[in-house]
């Protein structure tokens, strides 16, 4: 920039002084323009350009945060590191909860009966319904009672010791009851209604299998 000016005004300084010579030249006094009193006093008044180069323009600073740079001017540079910011995102883990149980018996399967056992237990031996009783050995001999009548006095026509075909109506079933058609409550000794719903149910499902 200062060689152009310089440039121009050498160009500029050229022309006049060849006017102010050929004016000389030919006794004539250059004509007094506008543009050459402001050049003359540009130039000679004070010995020295009075035009100065202009000053580089300083940098803008870096944008803090940012991700661009800092802007430069001319003249002058200024840089920035844009700022940043990173951090790992929040985790959280859990094992999820878990719980398990054992569902609750709904009865299964049903524990299996011994018919045969119960009557053993409470109807057996020699005075009662056991080997070598007199009162229907129905206990060491079941098989021999199936849909037969009993031989204790007074009860022979009040129904067969065991019936298959309707167990609860046995007079096996029926004698263990408070009212049974003939004779006492059985267990013998007992009002009756000694062997749980239970027993007498498993001494009905022996005597349909018979």
């Amino acid at each position: 920039m200062h060689n152009k000016m310089n440039r121009a005004l050498s160009s500029v300084g050229v022309g006049i002084l060849c006017g102010m010579v050929a004016a000389c030249a030919g006794g004539d006094t250059p004509a007094r323009t506008g543009e050459l009193v402001q050049f003359v006093g540009d130039f000679y008044g004070t010995g020295a350009q009075t035009g100065s180069a202009a000053s580089g323009g300083s940098g803008g600073g870096g944008n803090s945060g940012s991700d661009s740079g800092g802007s430069s001017g001319d003249g002058g540079s200024a840089s920035g590191d844009g700022g940043s910011a990173s951090g790992d995102g929040g985790s959280a883990s859990g094992d999820g909860g878990s719980a398990t149980g054992n569902g609750g018996d709904g009865g299964g399967e049903p524990v299996d009966c011994d018919g045969l056992m119960i009557l053993q237990s409470n109807c057996n031996g020699g005075t009662c319904h056991g080997t070598g009783s007199s009162y229907t050995d129905f206990v060491a001999d079941a098989a021999a009672w199936v849909n037969e009548p009993t031989n204790s006095p007074g009860c022979s026509s009040d129904g067969v010791v065991f019936d298959t075909a309707d167990p609860s109506q046995s007079l096996v079933i029926l004698k263990l009851g408070s009212s049974p058609p003939c004779g006492s409550p059985m267990p013998f000794g007992t009002q009756g209604n000694v062997l749980s719903d239970a027993d007498i149910a498993c001494v009905e499902e022996f005597i349909s299998g018979l």
